[in-house]
């Protein structure tokens, strides 16, 4: 120990660790600060000395060191509440009347309010800073002098790190605990009118709008803090007021403090009660903190300490499994009783405590009796959602929330959609499940809004009708003149007409001097019906190259259509595009060949990618993704239309060649790891997704059972695959498993166990 760090010490120990030999939190701290590496410092400091009982007490945390190089640390600078600070652990004395609030509770309650994850920083003699609030460590339970000072095993001693290699900052060095100077606080006892001001003022805060002109959310958890320190009743009553229907990060931080508050026997019937009120929408944390904080009363306390000894550990994990069981028996509980309740609520308390008790289920296992009547009454409140839950809902939940009762919803949102912009817009989500329910209606409506808009549906929506042309409304699309409904539904009956008006406005552009749209998609429709107008269209788009939007790139022309865009002249002029000059005029055709391509467009493409190596053989070190003529983009794009195209498949020779073609890393990596998915048997996972499941084989996916059925045939007959079974699965999961397998049988496939 060097001469400074002893003085340093004698000064510490002198200031407020005067102590006879029996002082065992002295002498934890002297033997901690005699361990401690040369070079390496953790300060603390607080503004004052002497603080009211449940006054926040703010700390600067400083990290400094004198050894260049030398220590690293990680996760510096966030909250408790959040994940971690600097520091590790805080020592108090008196321990009998200064406990860690949230020692054995269940706080994982959400996201918390943390900063974020800090990076690994070297420390310097310029101080590594860091804000906390010793609250959150220490509870004072009675007015007192005390001793305090922390612990970090955030830092690492790690040879090697320098300027020249910062790379060496990620390995693991060798851990280091710091321990800090000793803070002495005095604790007053605190005047009643002092706590009422301190309620008040945090009130003000937390009722007003979140978050008002000129207020930040730092200052909203501000006023948490100030009210989870408070000794007092009311204050905890006021965390239990931020619990409210909505989950956002007041209720998730009141809601860490409501479990942690010494208050919890008192607050846990208030909970009860507001669980049932009639002006109380529950929300699925409201639920889970009832739970949790039920748990921890029912129990008598916190779960015990964990300990590294064989009879210590075994205790905890007894304790842990018992709470475990407790918790989920009074969600349960609560959950029921929430149902009973809901006759007696108010329309918007009601419809958020129904989405809670819908969510619960449909997320947490076997159904109880009382969940078709929640999904009933969950359609009959429907509209007292907001508009992103309603969306949400109608997106995600169409195997739960579906049937007749359903339809008058439907019909009112597309009427009458709530205000607010959505997205997807909610008329179009509305629309999309009217038209699984009744394609009747959902049909009509459609092709009354192509005839005369007038809900401003999205493209896709009005496209997603399975008729490859609607001549019924070729006189409508003529004179709307939309380019996309053109293509998407117009016959060739009004080709002649369309490429006049076409003409025409080039023309009165032209004679503007504004500049001239793209041919696509109306180049696209014309390839279809006039193919000799279609491709002078398009040919003028390719030579515009640099103009704006990217009329020359079909790939991007492509991302809103589908593949009744796509045709027989359009594949052959893409083919042809792959030897353009020009470098975003091949790498669009190579696009939408792999997305829509037939077997005919493999081997151009095969070709292409060889070229493209040849080309670049040797001169490797100049492909880089930034670059300014994009081939970087375009390997990658010719890579991915081969590897992973809708009409053929690549198995594991195939993707070897392909392996061998790549010029750069960046390929060499990606396909080496399709190369691994590619290995007998092929593997066949599925996951759920919005409106059913999704499957991926092998490096293709993921996409939906129609999908995979003929992606299985493109495979040669008789190959390998198996099924992955992750998830020991709902029915719905279990019925997906089946349907993949006899998809394998029926494809003349073999199935693999």
């Amino acid at each position: 120990m060097s001469g400074v760090w002893r003085a340093w010490l004698a000064g510490m120990l002198l200031a407020g660790v005067r102590a006879p030999a029996q002082d065992t939190f002295a002498a934890r701290w002297k033997a901690l600060a005699g361990q401690q590496p040369e070079g390496v410092k953790l300060v603390i400091k607080a503004p004052k000395a002497e603080f009211f009982l449940g006054e926040v007490i703010p700390l600067d945390v400083e990290a400094t060191s004198t050894r260049p190089w030398t220590f690293r640390v990680y996760g510096w600078g966030q909250d408790r509440t959040g994940f971690m600070t600097g520091v590790s652990e805080f020592a108090a004395d008196p321990a009998a009347f200064a406990q860690d609030p949230l020692q054995g509770l269940p706080i994982a309650v959400g996201s918390g309010g943390g900063r974020g994850l800090g990076g690994p920083a070297v420390l310097t003699e310029k101080p590594l800073k860091a804000e906390l609030m010793l609250n959150e460590w220490v509870r004072f339970r009675k007015p007192g002098d005390y001793r305090v000072y922390a612990i970090s095993t955030r830092v690492s001693q790690v040879e090697g790190m320098g300027p020249d290699n910062y790379l060496q900052m990620q390995t693991p060095g060798k851990p280091v605990e710091l321990v800090s100077n000793v803070l002495t606080l005095k604790i007053r006892p605190a005047p009643a009118a002092w706590v009422r001001t301190q309620i008040a003022a945090a009130r003000k805060i937390l009722d007003s709008q979140a978050p008002p002109t000129g207020q930040t959310p730092d200052e909203r958890l501000r006023a948490i803090r100030v009210l989870s320190s408070l000794d007092s009743l009311e204050a905890a009553e006021e965390l239990v007021r931020r619990l409210t229907a909505r989950q956002d990060m007041d209720a998730y931080w009141a809601g860490i403090w409501v479990v942690a508050s010494p208050y919890r026997k008192q607050l846990l019937p208030l909970m009860e009660r507001r669980l049932v009120a009639a002006d109380q929408g529950i929300s699925g944390l409201y639920l889970d903190i009832l739970a949790r904080l039920s748990a921890v009363v029912a129990l008598g306390g916190p779960l015990p300490p964990y300990s590294e000894d064989a009879a210590g550990r075994d205790a905890w994990l007894t304790a842990s499994k018992q709470f475990a069981e407790v918790q989920k028996r009074k969600q349960d509980e609560y959950a029921e009783r929430l149902f009973a309740s809901l006759p007696g609520k108010q329309p918007a308390a009601r419809a958020a405590s129904l989405l809670t008790l819908f969510n619960s289920v449909t997320r947490n296992g076997p159904e109880p009796p009382w969940m078709p009547s929640v999904v009933a009454t969950l359609a009959a409140d429907f509209r007292n959602l907001d508009g992103m839950t309603q969306s949400s809902l109608l997106e995600y939940d169409r195997d739960a929330l579906n049937g007749p009762a359903l339809l008058p919803v439907l019909r009112d949102l597309i009427a009458h959609p709530p205000p607010g912009p959505t997205v997807p817009p909610i008329q179009s989500v509305a629309l999309r499940r009217l038209y699984e329910l009744s394609p009747d209606e959902g049909r009509k409506i459609i092709v009354d809004e192509i005839r005369q808009p007038t809900k401003r549906l999205p493209f896709a929506t009005l496209a997603m009708l399975p008729d490859a042309t609607l001549p019924e409304l070729n006189e409508v699309l003529a004179q709307r003149f939309d380019a996309r409904l053109i293509l998407r539904y117009a016959t060739g009956e009004i080709v002649k007409r369309v490429e006049s008006q076409y003409l025409a406005q080039n023309a009165e552009m032209k004679r503007q001097n504004l500049p001239q749209a793209c041919a696509a998609p109306l180049a696209f429709y014309f390839l279809k019906y006039d193919q000799p107008f279609g491709d002078g269209a398009l040919r003028e788009d390719f030579g515009r190259a640099g103009a704006y939007p990217a009329c020359y790139d079909i790939g991007f022309q492509f991302q809103d259509l589908g593949r009744w865009a796509y045709s027989p002249a359009l594949e052959r002029l893409a083919i042809e595009s792959l030897t353009s000059p020009n470098v975003a005029v091949k790498r669009g055709a190579a696009e939408v060949l792999g997305k829509y391509g037939t077997a005919a467009a493999e081997k151009p493409l095969w070709d292409t990618m060889e070229y493209f190596h040849s080309w670049w053989k040797g001169r490797e070190d100049g492909l880089k993704e930034q670059s300014g003529d994009g081939s970087a983009q375009f390997e990658r794009v010719l890579r991915t239309a081969l590897a992973r195209a809708d009409a053929w498949v690549l198995e594991e020779p195939e993707l070897n060649r392909l392996l061998a073609l790549c010029s750069t890393g960046d390929c060499r990596g990606e396909v080496a790891g399709w190369i691994s998915a590619a290995k007998a048997p092929l593997t066949i996972t599925i996951f759920p997704q919005s409106g059913g499941f999704g499957y991926r084989v092998g490096q293709y996916g993921p996409d939906g059972e129609d999908w995979l059925r003929r992606k299985l045939a493109q495979y040669p007959a008789g190959t390998a695959f198996r099924v992955a079974r992750y998830d020991a699965g709902t029915p719905e999961m279990k019925a997906a498993w089946e349907r993949a397998e006899a998809a394998v049988r029926t494809s003349g496939q073999n199935l693999a166990q």
